[in-house]
């Protein structure tokens, strides 16, 4: 597997991690119960990982568009 696909699956996963999330908050929040996003505001830590996951999604996404050179 080369570098850029490497990259781009990396983005695919965080992505599919987001919505993972997106959905999970939604469906509490049709619950009435407590959402990530109100954890994460109360929990600074765990926004940080959930910023830090975002980025690394990000350096993959910036590696698959890179020109190949390594």
């Amino acid at each position: 597997m080369s570098t850029q696909a490497v990259g781009l699956l990396i983005f695919l996963i965080v992505q599919a991690l987001n919505l993972a999330g997106v959905s999970l908050d939604f469906a509490l929040v049709e619950h009435g119960l407590p959402t990530v996003t109100e954890f994460g505001r109360r929990n600074p830590w765990l926004a940080a990982i959930i910023i830090i996951i975002n980025i690394v999604g990000l350096i993959g996404l910036a590696i698959h568009f890179s020109n190949g050179r390594e």
